[in-house]
């Protein structure tokens, strides 16, 4: 099976400090979660951008989301009815909004050929319920899955690769 390229989403629009204060903020915040996320074993970070991305060309990637606010909570059988009407081709990535959504939305793509989403945006809690020390300790969760799911995490260059982005 292809390797499996684990996204650290880092924050949202929705949580600040109050809800985590390992949520970052300033750039050195970025660059100090970057470097712990990928010293975790993530393939890439998702930040979110104000400027004008310009419109998808190309390769297309799907994120499956469960969990939002108004939206679906996960179960293997809403992933696989998503999963059977991509087009062919397309890679996926799923991530679960909250303790209940995150790691079976996990587990589920890993074992089927998607890749995986976490971070500080999505859930800003541990296991334990806890504030997550940062979105690396959801990445090492996330190399656990993988590893469990007999799938090696993709390098950041190979992640680029497979999601059929330019190379540095």
């Amino acid at each position: 099976m292809e390797k499996c390229v684990i996204t650290a989403a880092l924050t949202g629009g929705v949580h600040g400090k109050d809800a985590n204060p390992n949520i970052p903020y300033t750039p050195e915040e970025f660059a100090e979660e970057v470097h712990k996320c990928w010293n975790s074993g993530c393939s890439i970070v998702h930040i979110h951008c104000r400027d004008d991305e310009g419109k998808p060309t190309g390769h297309m990637h799907f994120q499956f989301v469960f969990g939002v606010f108004g939206g679906l909570s996960f179960t293997p059988l809403t992933y696989l009815d998503m999963k059977s009407v991509l087009p062919a081709g397309a890679t996926w990535s799923t991530c679960g909004v909250g303790s209940p959504n995150q790691l079976p939305a996990a587990m589920m793509s890993a074992i089927t050929g998607g890749h995986i989403r976490v971070g500080l945006e999505d859930n800003v809690r541990d296991l334990e319920k806890q504030h997550a020390k940062g979105s690396w300790q959801q990445v090492e969760y996330a190399v656990q899955i993988c590893k469990l799911a007999s799938r090696a995490v993709a390098s950041p260059a190979e992640a680029r690769n497979i999601l059929k982005l330019k190379p540095r």
